[in-house]
């Protein structure tokens, strides 16, 4: 369809009769495509509806010298061209709209035709009328990403530059904004969704130092959850949502409240919590892991941590994943519990993964960026009386050195090294972190690497805790910038 007068804003970026980067790009032509997905059914040979294929958009912008009328030599459609080539990649929201009238939102628009005044005149439908107004229409509600960037020169003057050409941009609805499936819930293996009214559902993950939680709040419409009967005595839950999935998780609670229900989960069984002492000689944090994993039941892996073994560790009053976590701050590692499994890796390997995907928070996000810069240690020593160990942080230069004397029994000046580098890791791991609110992704869990883009921050992030709310459809993350040691 035709869009000339028509303005199309995609990650904040406009396009229309403006003037960007010294170069006017009026829209020619939107495109947008959205289907189902159909599959033929093996048994009755019936063709079904399966889910939805990727959406695809497309605009096509007449990208014209600013200054055409004296030619002069001061910009070029090409350099429009690079710029917008150097975006392939990002993903954001997308917006269309034709003229303001036409742009009006639904939920505006329902009220005019019923005459709902008070309605009309709350906070919340002049707040959709002014996005109409300003955005326009959101495509698809889900972030676009930017796959392709074409140039195609019609007008190039003798001395060769471009002072008009047609460039065409291809989007495809990011692939972790929608999976099929919907939100179902297992209550010891058994999908219950049809059998209850779901009112809320909260899904946190983390992937150091705490479990991960689960809370859903629903209404018991079929009255059968006397029938079911489960406790928090060992029985279990689990939810999917698309990509979202939480393994099986321990049910911790179960409160009614007002005719409703919240259930309350947790990764660890609640034998993790019980308190006791006891001492350990020479056993490596690999195996102390193991052997934590299979007396609350657990399957246990390990990914990148090294078999070195501890003279003596004692574990005095507290629980067996408190006395594990501690003993991952002296290695540079952490575990997190996941259906059944106790992961134990280092954070090094961890975090210099390759980023599983790019991210330009929009300006409808909630993003915080914090900066301790100035209060990192560039350095840190440990001294026991037979070993000194050493290690330093070279991205930062205040000059600041951390020095203790600890009564660790190391082996070797390896293991002190490495003692080092975890305390320095623990002390300078916030440094740089932040937190981003938007809509559901999907494809991010607590532990991932992706790469934001934004003022404030360019390069790798780490999730260390990510929390999903699946009835609201937002995400927020907690990040941190990946050290290499």
């Amino acid at each position: 369809m035709s869009l000339l007068p028509a303005q199309v804003i995609w990650n904040g970026i406009p396009f229309g009769f403006i003037k960007l980067w010294n170069t006017y790009l009026p829209v020619q032509e939107f495109t947008h495509r959205a289907s189902v997905k159909i599959e033929a059914d093996e048994e009755t040979r019936l063709s079904k509806v399966t889910g939805h294929e990727l959406q695809e958009a497309s605009i096509t912008l007449r990208a014209m010298n600013a200054d055409m009328v004296d030619k002069s030599m001061s910009a070029d459609p090409r350099l429009t061209f690079e710029a917008l080539n150097a975006l392939k990649g990002f993903s954001g929201p997308l917006f269309v709209t034709a003229t303001a009238s036409a742009s009006i939102s639904n939920v505006l628009l329902d009220a005019l035709q019923t005459s709902d005044w008070k309605k009309i005149f709350s906070l919340d439908t002049a707040y959709e009328l002014a996005k109409s107004l300003l955005l326009g229409t959101a495509v698809g509600d889900v972030d676009f990403m930017l796959t392709a960037v074409e140039m195609d020169a019609s007008d190039i003057h003798p001395n060769g530059t471009i002072w008009k050409s047609d460039i065409k941009l291809s989007f495809t609805e990011d692939a972790g904004q929608r999976q099929g499936g919907g939100l179902v819930v297992y209550v010891n293996d058994k999908d219950i969704t049809k059998k209850i009214a779901v009112h809320a559902c909260t899904y946190e993950m983390h992937a150091e130092g705490q479990a991960d939680t689960l809370e859903i709040v629903f209404s018991d419409t079929k009255n059968e959850w006397a029938k079911w009967k489960p406790s928090d005595q060992g029985d279990t839950c689990r939810i999917t949502d698309g990509a979202v999935d939480s393994g099986k998780m321990f049910i911790s609670r179960i409160d009614p409240q007002n005719g409703t229900y919240k259930l309350t989960a947790s990764s660890v069984p609640k034998t993790a919590y019980k308190v006791r002492s006891r001492s350990f000689n020479k056993l490596s944090l690999p195996r102390l892991a193991s052997k934590i994993a299979a007396e609350h039941k657990l399957k246990c892996k390990t990914y990148s941590v090294p078999e070195v073994a501890c003279e003596y560790t004692a574990q005095q009053g507290i629980s067996d994943f408190a006395f594990l976590q501690r003993q991952c701050e002296r290695a540079c590692c952490s575990f997190l519990v996941f259906d059944g499994t106790l992961c134990l890796y280092s954070q090094s390997y961890i975090e210099g993964r390759e980023p599983s995907k790019t991210i330009t928070p929009g300006f409808r996000d909630d993003f915080t960026v914090v900066s301790d810069a100035q209060t990192a240690y560039a350095s840190c020593e440990l001294r026991n009386g037979t070993f000194t160990g050493t290690a330093t942080d070279s991205s930062i230069t205040t000059g600041k050195v951390f020095r203790e004397s600890v009564t660790a029994a190391w082996m070797s000046q390896a293991d002190a090294n490495v003692a080092a580098a975890s305390r320095l890791r623990l002390l300078n791991k916030a440094t740089q972190r932040a937190t981003l609110e938007m809509s559901t992704q999907r494809q991010l869990a607590a532990g991932s690497v992706f790469r934001l883009v934004c003022k404030g921050w360019a390069g790798p992030a780490f999730a260390y805790r990510v929390r999903h709310d699946l009835l609201k459809k937002s995400s927020k993350l907690w990040i941190r910038k990946p050290l290499s040691y």
